[in-house]
């Protein structure tokens, strides 16, 4: 397990204290021990990391000043100063949480059902049960976990990875280093009704299709209907900002703060084919709670 000390010199940060300590994980605030790290991104948090026990803390040089001035609590403690605390502890959290992350090694499960007409680039992983229909691209190094449906004429970019249960329909491009977590549904349909003259209603056809930027990340249970884009490093609805005591999800690496896909959000509201759009402005900053995106219109396509 590396040292403060060697954490300091790897991610360039400014090491105050002995940086001895072993960081053998991170924990929030009020739960650190001598052996975790933690950190402080928002000075309402201050008195709790005075009070810390936590070995080691990430921190502004302002709320370092802070914190030696008024500690309650008597313990060997060692810092790493940042001008952006909450992105230093994003890449250091990334760094640890590689080791726990499953190798997939190339190759297709005997379960899984591949039509003739689909490209699988040969350092794919496509998991038990996933079935790709034809015309469909998998690129490099990708990884299907299980029960994925990936339909025709769909692209799935190099190191992208879906995870068990996700439904990518017809027509749709995700790009390169993508996540689409458990439970996404990509594609479907919206509701989309015209009222004929004798008021039964007609279906509108949804011909559109969903092409989703590279680095970007999707959120579990999420829907993305036709017509719809996702930036480059984007966020499908809301996104994990958050600025309290504990570790949580980590920004997502080179994202734009802008590129937030407002049209977002659980799926289609209503029958005049209203989609909630959610601000990112509403993360709940609350202690230790992942942002959460809040409606705050409905628009007609």
């Amino acid at each position: 397990m590396p040292t403060v000390a060697e954490l300091a010199e790897r991610y360039s940060a400014r090491l105050a204290g002995t940086g001895n300590q072993e960081v053998t994980g991170f924990a929030t605030l009020s739960e650190a021990g001598p052996q975790h790290l933690s950190f402080l991104a928002n000075s309402l948090y201050r008195q709790a990391a005075c009070a810390s026990a936590a070995g080691a803390l990430i921190l502004s040089e302002s709320d370092y000043a802070y914190v030696v001035e008024n500690s309650t609590i008597d313990n060997e403690k060692s810092f790493l100063i940042s001008n952006n605390p909450y992105a230093l502890y994003a890449r250091i959290a990334q760094a640890f949480s590689l080791p726990l992350q499953k190798k997939y090694l190339p190759g297709i499960h005997p379960t899984a059902s591949i039509s003739p007409g689909a490209t699988i680039s040969k350092d794919a992983y496509i998991g038990p049960f996933c079935h790709v229909d034809d015309g469909a691209v998998i690129g490099d190094r990708a990884v299907l976990i299980s029960h994925v449906y990936v339909g025709p004429n769909t692209s799935i970019g190099s190191d992208t990875l879906l995870h068990p249960n996700t439904s990518i329909y017809h027509s749709i491009r995700i790009g390169e280093r993508c996540t689409i977590h458990s439970g996404s549904s990509i594609g479907s349909d919206g509701f989309g009704y015209a009222e004929n003259s004798d008021k039964t209603q007609r279906k509108i056809a949804q011909l559109g299709k969903v092409v989703i930027e590279d680095r970007a990340i999707h959120p579990r249970r999420a829907h993305s209907g036709p017509r719809r884009r996702c930036p480059a490093g984007a966020l499908p609805h809301g996104g994990p900002e958050r600025s309290g005591p504990g570790p949580g999800p980590g920004p997502v690496e080179g994202r734009d703060r802008s590129a937030f896909c407002r049209h977002g959000g659980h799926g289609p509201v209503g029958p005049l084919g209203g989609r909630r759009q959610l601000d990112p402005r509403s993360a709940d900053r609350g202690a230790g709670r992942p942002a959460t995106g809040r409606v705050v219109r409905r628009t007609r396509r």
